[in-house]
C-alpha cells in the first residue's frame, strides 16, 4: 500500500470523524473528502506556478496514490468557482464528486475543468460538509481543505469546527500553512492543530507526517511512575477523551505485560486526548499529542499505597453498611466512600477520615505511603434497645469538653427502636409526646460496651 504522499500547496486543513469503535471485527472506512478553494485568489503565483494548479497537481497525486488503499474513499467539494468575485456570493460551495465507485477517475477529471473565480466562503462550506458523508458511525470522515486565505464572508469556521466536533462529526483539524502570515495563523489556529511551512521541503515533511495520522496505526504505552520514578504501578482504568467532544475514545485497564511493562494500545493519533488516570483521587493529563511511526510512551506520576479500615471484633450484624468518608485534606473534599473491612487504593499523601458510624469518628492527618498498607481500627460497637409504651420526643446525647452534643433523635412514632453506638457514656433526653410540661423531661444515662446489648426502658 502507497503511505507516502508528496505534496505542494498553500493550506490544508485535515477534519476527522469522532465516531469510533473501541472494538471492531474489521478496520473502519476512512473516507476523505477534498474540499479545494477555487476563490480568485488562487490564481496567484507561488514559486513558479499559480495556487491553483499546485493545488491540483497536489489533490491529484493524493487520489492516485489513496486509491490502492484498502478502506479508503474519495470525493470532492469545491468553493470559490461558480460566481464572479465581484458578486460576492457566500454560498458558492458545491459537492462536484461524491462518494462512489471509480470516483478517483472522476476527481481528476472534474479539477482540470475548475477554475478560480470568486470568494472564500469556508464556514458555509463547512457547514455543508457533515451532509457529505454516507451514516456510518464507524467511518473516520476526513476533510481535507485547500486554501489561500482567511474567511471572506464574515463567517466562522473556528466555531463551526467546534461544533462539528462537538457532535462528533469531526475530530480535531490539521491546518498547514505554507510561508510565513501571522494574520492567517491568527484566525485559523483554532481551527485545529497548526503548522506552518516556509519552503517546500519543510510542507512536504509536514505533509507526510499528517497523512501518515490518517493511514497508519499508532501504539503507546501508559507507564504509571512510583515515588522512584518506575513504572510500577498498574490494574486502573485509563480514560482517552476527546477534548472537544468531551466524549470518551477509549477505554482501557492498566495492566503489566509478561515482562512487568504496561501493555501496548492502539489509539488513533489524528486526534489528541485528554487522559484521565480513575486512581483515588483521579489524575488528569491534558492535550496529549501522539507521535505517527513511532511507539509513544506516556509517563504519569502516580505513586500509590492502601488504606485498610477494619472493625476489631468484627460481627456482620454491627458493621453492616458502616461507611468512611474520604477526605483530601488539601482541597477538603470527599473523594471516595470505602466501607468498613475493605481496603483500597489511594493516590500517597494526607488524608481526613469521617467514618459513619454512631455518633461519627474523625480522624485527620491520615498518611498514605508508597506500597504501605495504613491501617485504621475502629472499635466495635454495641447494640442499644429503645422500649416505650408511648410515643416520645426525645434524642440521644453525649458529652463532649463539658457540652452535651445531639448524635440522634429518636423516631416519635414508634416505641421500639434499635441503635448500633460506639462505646461510650451517653445521655437520653426524653418526655412522653403528649404532655406539654417541660417539667416532664426524663434524662437517662447509659454505657454501650463493645459487642454488647443494652435495653432501656422509658
Amino acid at each position: 500500500m502507497a503511505r507516502l504522499l508528496t505534496y505542494s500547496l498553500y493550506w490544508i486543513v485535515l477534519l476527522a470523524s469522532a465516531s469510533m469503535s473501541w472494538a471492531q471485527d474489521e478496520p473502519p472506512k476512512t473516507r476523505i473528502l477534498f474540499m479545494l478553494d477555487a476563490s480568485q485568489s488562487m490564481n496567484a503565483g507561488w514559486g513558479g506556478r499559480s495556487k491553483i494548479d499546485i493545488a491540483k497537481s497536489v489533490i491529484t497525486e493524493a487520489v492516485d496514490s489513496l486509491q490502492k488503499v484498502d478502506n479508503v474513499y474519495m470525493a470532492l467539494r469545491v468553493y470559490g468557482h461558480q460566481y464572479h468575485y465581484t458578486i460576492n456570493n457566500c454560498k458558492d460551495t458545491k459537492l462536484e464528486v461524491g462518494f462512489r465507485p471509480n470516483s478517483d477517475i472522476l476527481i481528476k477529471s472534474r479539477l482540470r475543468e475548475i477554475k478560480p473565480n470568486g470568494i472564500t466562503p469556508i464556514s458555509y462550506s463547512l457547514e455543508k460538509v457533515s451532509r457529505d458523508f454516507p451514516l456510518d458511525p464507524n467511518s473516520r470522515n476526513v476533510v481535507i481543505i485547500i486554501t489561500d486565505g482567511e474567511e471572506s464572508c464574515q463567517g466562522d469556521p473556528c466555531k463551526v469546527s467546534e461544533r462539528l466536533q462537538v457532535n462528533n462529526v469531526i475530530l480535531k483539524p490539521f491546518v498547514v500553512g505554507l510561508g510565513y502570515q501571522s494574520e492567517l495563523k491568527t484566525n485559523l489556529d483554532c481551527i485545529g492543530t497548526y503548522f506552518e511551512a516556509n519552503t517546500s521541503a519543510e510542507f512536504r515533511d509536514i505533509m507526510r507526517n499528517i497523512v501518515n495520522r490518517i493511514l497508519d496505526q499508532t501504539t503507546a504505552e501508559v507507564q504509571l511512575l512510583d515515588i522512584d520514578g518506575h513504572p510500577t504501578e498498574t490494574d486502573v482504568n485509563l480514560t482517552f477523551y476527546n477534548p472537544v467532544s468531551q466524549t470518551a475514545q477509549y477505554n482501557f485497564y492498566h495492566t503489566l505485560n509478561a515482562r512487568g511493562l504496561p501493555d501496548t494500545l492502539e489509539v488513533d493519533p489524528i486526534n489528541n486526548y485528554h487522559l484521565i488516570v480513575h486512581t483515588i483521587p483521579p489524575i488528569v493529563k491534558r492535550n496529549v499529542d501522539l507521535e505517527v511511526n513511532k511507539h509513544n510512551v506516556i509517563k504519569i506520576p502516580s505513586p500509590q499505597g492502601y488504606l485498610n479500615i477494619k472493625m476489631t471484633n468484627s460481627n456482620a450484624r454491627y458493621n453492616a453498611n458502616i461507611q468512611c468518608l474520604v477526605k483530601q485534606t488539601e482541597r477538603n473534599r470527599t473523594i471516595n466512600v470505602q466501607p468498613i473491612n475493605a481496603k483500597e487504593k489511594y493516590l500517597i499523601g494526607t488524608y481526613e477520615l469521617e467514618i459513619l458510624t454512631l455518633p461519627r469518628i474523625k480522624l485527620t492527618d491520615i498518611e498514605i505511603n508508597q506500597s504501605e498498607t495504613t491501617t485504621i481500627e475502629i472499635p466495635e460497637p454495641g447494640l442499644l434497645t429503645l422500649n416505650s409504651k408511648v410515643e416520645v420526643l426525645g434524642g440521644i446525647f453525649r458529652m463532649r469538653q463539658n457540652q452535651l452534643e445531639k448524635i440522634y433523635q429518636l423516631n416519635d412514632r414508634i416505641l421500639k427502636e434499635s441503635l448500633l453506638l460506639q462505646p461510650g457514656s451517653y445521655w437520653v433526653v426524653y418526655r412522653d409526646k403528649v404532655n406539654r410540661a417541660a417539667a416532664a423531661t426524663v434524662i437517662k444515662r447509659i454505657t454501650i460496651q463493645s459487642g454488647q446489648s443494652t435495653t432501656i426502658n422509658l
